[in-house]
């Protein structure tokens, strides 16, 4: 049986269960900002027992700190990104100093931002977003490097553009025909341009209705990332 984390011991104890063993043999996560608070939740333990969970998760989160690919991956900065998707006005160009007016860059060290608007509105949005922070998106791109592929863009023009990310498989996309096996193509090439795609997965109602949503979500997140090896987004929608 695999090592139950803070969050769920806590509920477990408040359940009334015995988790003696669950906290000698405590695992991460262990990341929180009111992380005494949170373990004050449980009524069950004595405050000798609070201490010596305290003093455990402390040095257990000293220990994972250490660790460069847990720095990366489990204290990594809350990325939020807005989609535009087809709406937007040549004047939507200034939309990224508006935003620094209102939440300043230095207020959110904390965040990265990222704003996918129509490509024909990415050049005039260069400059502007470098200068609030903000990374530039987009919505979509092709899998080869060029071609006759008309309507199309690929992953290196959106590069020459500043572009850092690329959102793939989108859930309106998909319900055009674009299938896993494509994104994961585009993904690949996304991957080799230094970009970071952003692979959207998600079932419909019909498929959780009929309680097949982990099934099919679970196959969708494999067959869309297949050909990846460096990093990559997953966005469930």
């Amino acid at each position: 049986q695999r090592a139950r984390n803070l969050h769920e011991i806590i509920s477990a104890k408040n359940k009334g269960e015995n988790t003696e063993g669950d906290i000698d043999n405590l695992k991460p996560p262990v990341f929180w900002k009111d992380k005494p608070n949170f373990i004050l939740q449980s009524k069950k333990w004595s405050p000798e027992k609070l201490r010596f969970i305290l003093d455990k998760t402390y040095k257990l989160e000293l220990e994972l700190k250490s660790n460069s690919l847990i720095n990366k991956n489990v204290l990594m900065k809350k990325l939020i990104v807005g989609n535009w998707k087809m709406n937007g006005e040549p004047e939507c160009s200034s939309k990224p100093m508006k935003f620094d007016e209102i939440y300043p860059s230095h207020a959110r060290d904390h965040l990265d931002i990222v704003l996918c608007p129509p490509s024909l509105l990415i050049p005039g949005m260069m400059e502007l977003c470098r200068n609030a922070n903000i990374q530039l998106g987009s919505q979509n791109c092709h899998y080869l490097d060029k071609g006759a592929y008309t309507g199309e863009i690929s992953a290196g023009m959106l590069k020459n553009f500043n572009v850092k990310f690329v959102i793939l498989g989108h859930s309106e996309r998909r319900a055009m025909g674009e299938t896993s096996e494509e994104v994961s193509l585009k993904a690949k090439k996304v991957s080799e341009e230094d970009l970071t795609p952003i692979v959207c997965v998600g079932e419909n109602l019909e498929i959780r209705n009929a309680g097949q949503a982990h099934k099919f979500v679970s196959e969708q997140i494999e067959r869309s990332i297949a050909t990846l090896n460096n990093d990559f987004i997953i966005a469930y929608e």
